[in-house]
């Protein structure tokens, strides 16, 4: 009995020791002691070499890579410390938005740019590389566009509904959303829209818009969020389970999860039910500004005080069967087809990763990128206008649509009439 005992005991220690490793692991924190330039995060990025790039508040910004952190300081060449938002272009350069200007870090060196090239204001707020190869910069006077060394900028003149721009996003029908401080704006085909309040926003002041893999849109306000879907507006605040309204970023999970980071912690809502992680949790600091999935499935936090936590939300590389989930990888034909105005290109991702979706001509030419990036695991949609990456019509007659995602492809034809 007595050796029936102790090896219970041995069974029951083994047992703590490895769900404590276990909970260790699935949780770790980065702070200026580990190597990071400052415990206030602001934005992070993941680049195409796996580097992770944390711009933070005074510090600079922190590339870690292969687990060794290197910082980068206006001493080095970026435009100053302040860094606000982050971006990787298609060939590869890095761009960080700060109060001093808009840096580009690529092959090594780095250039500056300011109002005396073209900026409309050096406080950059936010960046987004659009899949068109332009470059869009939001800042507190306006947005500009920079294609090509030249730099055009847009205004409430225009059609902008604020010009203290907070964020911008693209999504997968090429659209770009600028949340501002007065609603939010859409600019699709060179023409602008608006929503505020009076449509169904929340609140006017938007700091974090992302897409999910269901076709909703969603848009971070101080006041909670709002969810744009088949033109319907959803909100939810803390009543339905926020732990705090003023919502500083969005994610969606490989899983489809959405994740919304918070002054008072991170909500987790997945199938209609709100989860929180704070402090208490093993999250570094309850100020959330930043959230990013990495291509390991990892979850970063960056947060406003207490450097950056990761969250291995990646325990399992199979999503369990769920009818909410599809099974296998499938393109769908596009409806209508033909068609002669636009049209609706549908398809299934069985696991997350990266998808290109592409419009071809008979000869096999290039006509139209609709998706190039990480998509999660889900139904997905995109809408094709009948143009191309020029934002020219196309003629009339039969093209080629192909998807590659997870080394798999498939290819439809479609009939475009004027």
């Amino acid at each position: 009995m007595k050796k029936l005992f102790s090896k219970l005991i041995i069974l029951i220690i083994i047992f703590l020791s490895y769900s404590t490793a276990w909970q260790q692991d699935l949780w770790k924190t980065f702070t200026i002691d580990d190597g990071l330039a400052h415990n206030m995060v602001n934005t992070i990025c993941e680049a195409g070499d796996e580097a992770m790039w944390f711009g933070t508040d005074g510090g600079g910004v922190s590339r870690y890579l292969n687990e060794t952190w290197t910082t980068f300081t206006a001493n080095d060449g970026l435009a100053y410390n302040i860094v606000n938002a982050i971006t990787e272009t298609n060939d590869g350069a890095l761009w960080f938005g700060t109060y001093g200007g808009a840096s580009c870090y690529q092959d090594g060196s780095w250039t500056t740019f300011t109002t005396v090239d073209g900026l409309v204001d050096n406080r950059v707020n936010a960046i987004c590389a659009a899949s068109d190869g332009t470059l869009w910069l939001g800042t507190d006077s306006g947005v500009n566009r920079y294609i090509e060394e030249i730099w055009q900028t847009f205004t409430t003149s225009d059609g902008l509904a604020d010009n203290r721009v907070n964020v911008i996003y693209e999504t997968g029908d090429g659209a770009l959303w600028f949340g501002t401080e007065n609603g939010v704006s859409r600019y699709r085909n060179e023409i602008w829209t608006n929503f505020t309040t009076a449509d169904g926003l929340v609140n006017n002041a938007v700091y974090a818009i992302c897409d999910s893999s269901t076709n909703s849109l969603w848009f971070g306000t101080r006041a909670g969020v709002s969810r744009y879907y088949a033109e319907i507006w959803t909100t939810f605040t803390k009543d339905d389970g926020l732990v705090d309204n003023w919502i500083f970023s969005i994610c969606e999970s490989w899983d489809g999860a959405m994740w919304f980071g918070t002054r008072a912690g991170v909500n987790k809502y997945y199938k209609s039910e709100w989860s929180t992680i704070t402090e208490a949790d093993e999250l570094a600091y309850n100020w959330v500004k930043s959230i990013v999935e990495s291509g390991d499935k990892a979850l970063w936090f960056g947060t406003y005080g207490g450097g950056v936590s990761r969250y291995n939300n990646n325990q399992s590389n199979v999503v369990p069967h769920d009818s909410n989930f599809p099974q296998a990888f499938e393109l769908f034909q596009n409806f209508p087809n033909p068609f002669n105005a636009q049209t609706v290109i549908s398809y299934q991702l069985a696991v997350s990763g990266k998808v290109v979706l592409k419009i071809y001509d008979v000869l096999g030419q290039d006509v139209r990128t609709l998706v190039n990036e990480n998509q999660a695991v889900g139904y997905h949609s995109v809408v094709w206008d009948g143009k191309n990456d020029l934002g020219e019509g196309v003629s009339s007659g039969v093209y080629i649509l192909r998807i590659r995602a997870d080394n798999l492809s498939q290819s439809i034809n479609l009939i475009y009439l004027m």
